[in-house]
């Protein structure tokens, strides 16, 4: 390789350089597929209650979907990229891009397996007129007449807060998550309509 590249014009302190950076996109990838594997087990990592009669806030298919695609498309690069390579004119150029897939897809992955992670950590439910969720002093139990507002952010999520400054995320993608931002949200105008009357 190297007889190749300085027929090129390529000096041995530019290969260093090449080699040194080799090193530092390898080491990259490995902790980046370490943070990977650790978020996917922090991401299943617990069971949700069985509540029966409560609707429960979940993550949904796309959630899922997400990161199982993210997780094998970054590995299935980062085998190309470590044991295969490229014996193409513009080999390095090729792993450079492949470097860079490979940060995206497995930082999506690791996006994907925090969302997981929120739904569930949350642990939101509703049954009829009383919601539940995981407060900073653990299972909180309100009902929702005491919900006073309801904030989309700019990133997707939406802040549910209660009259005394309780407030919980929702991730308007989960699985049951639209049908009780509806209900929250028809109940909040029923609410003002009233008080203009």
């Amino acid at each position: 390789m190297s007889c190749a590249l300085t027929s090129v014009g390529v000096g041995e302190s530019d290969l260093g350089r090449f080699r040194m950076f080799e090193d530092v996109q390898r080491a990259i990838v490995f902790v980046l597929a370490a943070a990977v594997v650790i978020a996917l087990g922090a991401a299943s990592a617990t069971s949700q209650p069985d509540q029966r009669g409560w609707r429960v806030i979940v993550p949904s298919p796309m959630h899922w979907t997400g990161l199982g695609l993210s997780v094998a498309l970054s590995g299935f690069m980062t085998f190309i990229y470590l044991f295969v390579g490229s014996v193409r004119a513009d080999a390095a150029q090729q792993m450079r891009i492949l470097f860079w897939l490979i940060v995206v897809f497995g930082l999506g992955a690791i996006v994907c397996a925090v969302s997981i992670r929120l739904v569930r950590r949350n642990g939101v439910g509703w049954r009829g007129a009383t919601i539940a969720f995981n407060g900073p002093n653990g299972k909180q139990t309100r009902q929702l007449s005491e919900i006073t507002r309801l904030d989309h952010r700019m990133f997707g999520s939406v802040i549910v807060g209660f009259h005394d400054g309780a407030s919980v995320r929702l991730d308007p993608n989960a699985s049951g998550a639209a049908e009780l931002i509806e209900t929250i949200s028809g109940m909040l105008d029923a609410a003002a309509a009233e008080k203009t009357d």
